[in-house]
Formats: C-alpha cells, sequence, structure tokens
C-alpha cells in the first residue's frame, strides 16, 4: 500500500510521538525511583545502559542505516525493544533494568537514525519539520511527567513500562507502512565511506563545522552534569514533593515546545542561535543551584531555560535536515547522537560519583560549562568579524 507524502508524515510524527510518550514514561519512573532510594548509582547505571551502547555502535548504525538497511529492519528492531520493555514490566528489578535498557539501546545505536532519515525524505519544510519534532518531544515529557508521577504516586512501575512497550508496537506499525526503500534512499556513490564519515560530514562548513561541533559537545556535557545532580537538589535540598517536582518538569518541557516554534523567528544563523541558546541555560543552571530559588522563581527560571533548550534542539535539527543530503542522513544523524552519546555519559560518570553527595557543585560546574562555551564561540565569531572588516 503507498501511501502520499502528506499521510507518511503524520504516521511518522504520531509514531515518534507516542515512542516518545513512553520512553518519559520510563524515564520519569527510573528518576523517582531513584530519588526515593537515594542512589545516584542506580540512576547512573541505567543512563549509562542508554548511552553505552550508541557510543559503541552509533557509527556503525548509521553505515548501515545509509548503505545495507532494509525497509523491514527498523520496525522490527521497535518490535524487539517492546519486547524488552514487557520484561522489564514482568521483573522491575534493577538488573533486569539495566540488562533491558541495555537491549533497546542496541536496537536504537545500529537502526534508530532511520526516523530521521524518513522525516527528512517526506518534510517538505526542514525548518517547520525541525519544531515539529522538538514540539513532539516537548509534549510527550509533558505527558510523561505527568503519567510517570502518577505511576510512581501508585507504586505501578509495571504499569508504565507496559505502557512503554505499547508505545513501541504502535510506532513499529507506523514504521512497517513508512519505512520503503524509495524513502531510505541508500547511497549508491562508488566513493569509499568509512565509519567515521559522519562526523566528517558535520565538520563541514555548510553543517556544523568545529566550532559548532565544540559548541555542541560543550553544551551536552555541561547540561548532563546537571541532568544526576538537579534531581537531588529539587528534591534533597529544595525539597519539592512529587506533584511539584513533576510542575518544574513540565515547566521545562512546556518551554522546549515554545523554543523549538520560536525558533524559526530569529533572523540569526543557527549556530548563532545555538550559542545564544547554551548561555542562556548555563546561567539558568548555575542560578538555580547557587542562589536556591523559591518554587515560583524556580518555575520562571525553568521556562526561560528550556525555551532556550529548545531553540538549541531546532537549530540542531534544521542545520542538519538542510545541511545534509538525503542519502547521507543516516551517517550525519548517527554522528549527532555519537557526539551526544559520549558527552552525556562523560556527565553522568560525573553524576554517578559526586551527584549524591555534591549535588549543587556539580551543577554550578556544568552551568558554568555551557556559558564559558558559548561566550568562547562569541568570542571567536567578533573577531574574526573584526578582522575581515
Amino acid at each position: 500500500m503507498k501511501l502520499s507524502s502528506t499521510i507518511s508524515r503524520r504516521l511518522l510524527f504520531a509514531g515518534i510521538f507516542l515512542s516518545a510518550l513512553g520512553q518519559s514514561v520510563a524515564a520519569i519512573g527510573f528518576t523517582l525511583l531513584a530519588a526515593q532510594t537515594g542512589s545516584s548509582l542506580a540512576l547512573s547505571s541505567v543512563l549509562m545502559a542508554n548511552l553505552l551502547p550508541g557510543i559503541l555502535l552509533g557509527l556503525v548504525g548509521g553505515h548501515l542505516v545509509d548503505h545495507t538497511a532494509r525497509a523491514w529492519w527498523w520496525p522490527t528492531s521497535l518490535l524487539v525493544s517492546a519486547i524488552a520493555y514487557g520484561v522489564m514490566a514482568l521483573a522491575p528489578t534493577w538488573p533486569v533494568i539495566v540488562g533491558a535498557s541495555a537491549l533497546v539501546s542496541t536496537m536504537s545505536a545500529l537502526l534508530g537514525t532511520t526516523s530521521r532519515k524518513l522525516v527528512t525524505h517526506y518534510a517538505t519544510d526542514s525548518e517547520r519539520a525541525a519544531g515539529t519534532l522538538t514540539g513532539i518531544a516537548g509534549i510527550a515529557d509533558i505527558a510523561g511527567v505527568a503519567l510517570g508521577g502518577l505511576g510512581i504516586g501508585a507504586n505501578a512501575l509495571s504499569l508504565l513500562l507496559s505502557f512503554n512497550a505499547l508505545t513501541l508496537v504502535l510506532f513499529a506499525g507506523a514504521g512497517f507502512l513508512v519505512s520503503t526503500p524509495q524513502a531510505l534512499s541508500p547511497d549508491m556513490s562508488p566513493a569509499p565511506k568509512g565509519f567515521f564519515d559522519g562526523l566528517h560530514i558535520l565538520n563541514r562548513k555548510e553543517v556544523f563545522g568545529w566550532s559548532g561541533i565544540f559548541l555542541l559537545i560543550g553544551t551536552v556535557l555541561g547540561t548532563s552534569l546537571d541532568d544526576i545532580s538537579n534531581v537531588f537538589v529539587l528534591v534533597n535540598i529544595i525539597g519539592l514533593d512529587p506533584l511539584r517536582f513533576g510542575i518544574t518538569s513540565a515547566c521545562w518541557a512546556t518551554g522546549i515546545i515554545v523554543g523549538g516554534f520560536l525558533c524559526r523567528r530569529f533572523r540569526l544563523a543557527p549556530l548563532q542561535v545555538m550559542s545564544f541558546s547554551s548561555l542562556t541555560m548555563g546561567l539558568v543552571i548555575g542560578a538555580t543551584n547557587v542562589f536556591i530559588p523559591g518554587f515560583y522563581l524556580l518555575v520562571a527560571m525553568f521556562l526561560l531555560g528550556s525555551t532556550a533548550n529548545g531553540c538549541f534542539n531546532a537549530s540542531v535539527c534544521s542545520t542538519i535536515m538542510k545541511g545534509v543530503p538525503g542519502h547521507a542522513q543516516g551517517r550525519a544523524w548517527a554522528a549527532f547522537r555519537w557526539i551526544v552519546n559520549l558527552s552525556l555519559m562523560t556527565g553522568y560518570v560525573a553524576g554517578a560519583l559526586w551527584g549524591a553527595d555534591h549535588p549543587r557543585a556539580l551543577g554550578v560546574l556544568g552551568g558554568s560549562g555551557a556559558v564559558l562555551v558559548a561566550l568562547w564561540f562569541w568570542t571567536r565569531w567578533l573577531l574574526n568579524d573584526w578582522s575581515r572588516r
């Protein structure tokens, strides 16, 4: 059955939303469970299980998607991931959760970039598609926070994991409809291509260049330091109850939605938007950990920081979709995710070591890192602009 591009695009976005919703529900469940047990190591283990396969296999996966992947491979991998979450639901212990999470991450590392390649194929406006992807992530986070908080409050972690398995089955159904040989557009050129080709693609001037890659690494690394420490600051130091913790998480997700759609309004180059966003996020993270604001001020700060987060994410998406040809999208997205996963893993290792004992110091360090890399970018840009005059 051949579907129109519009229907295929909508099905793809719906599937991405359902998958993101299920992952958000599971992530909130894991996060709150770890916070309740006071174990940063448990949370970091799950996060590492989600990241390490991507680091080891992500670049290989991009090569597969662009060259040898068959149309049915990706939706089948979603069904395997659904089974893994079903096993977690039946036996929700930390060893099972970590092992099954590693399997899900392996499937995603090898074939997960197929969805982004398909979005590029079916999209008629890359900036609008980038904003939609960012908005989908934000809406899924809001709904995931609500459902995850309710599930943990009712001691129903197994139900949350079962819900995620169901969303993956539905996503797989959409995947079988939209993943076609024509849409995957394999790269048939005879030029030699290694597993690191995706990094070379991102390093092109029309994509990020080396300065943009450095900005990306610095921002993700800085914010990842806050990802684990922030849970302990909000719950143990500021003293948020589950309801208010959920509200602050929902506010961050709301800002991401707003930022994703506001990004198109700015008359700046994507890298400039990314640097402004990194600066704003860093200031919000640092101020939260230094001043320990009250709840209402915290909500306002989270809305500001998350709007910047949405702008950053949408700028990254549109840059890759516009600057990289369709037959190379798999490698480009795989390289991007590889950089992000490596940066996140570094931050999460630090979180496992110091997150529970020194959460404020770790948050300040992360915020300062994001600010410094943004200031470096603007200093370099202004010096280059001045030298050309």
